[in-house]
């Protein structure tokens, strides 16, 4: 096997590895700061956009509308990374909520193997 190949297969099984990690099997204290990082993160992002526009809005006060398509294209950029971010968030509220009931169940019947 050529040394390609085996380079190949490792990063498949370690991509696979990461791919099978479950938000709801990790420690609520991760999730809640997974939580505030996309928090932090949706803020540079309306920071940017703010910005963004203006800059935007002062170049065309003056008739300068030469930077015009490259905001376009930037808030496209932004616009898609904040709703990606904001998926996340929705998945990890999910594994939160789950995380919660189970912790509940833990608490109420002992172990989690026994809900």
């Amino acid at each position: 096997m050529s040394s390609i190949e085996k380079s190949s297969r490792t990063i498949d099984e370690i991509a696979d590895k990461i791919s099978s990690i479950k938000l709801c099997d990790l420690p609520f204290e991760t999730l809640e700061k997974l939580d505030i990082y996309y928090l932090r993160e949706q803020e540079i992002i309306s920071n940017k956009v703010l910005e963004l526009q203006e800059n935007l809005s002062k170049r065309l006060s003056g008739n300068d509308a030469s930077t015009l398509e490259k905001s376009r294209n930037s808030l496209r950029f932004l616009k898609a990374k904040d709703e990606s971010l904001q998926i996340r968030r929705e998945s990890l509220n999910d594994a939160i909520e789950t995380r919660h009931m189970e912790l509940g169940m833990i608490k109420k019947f002992g172990t989690e193997n026994n809900y």
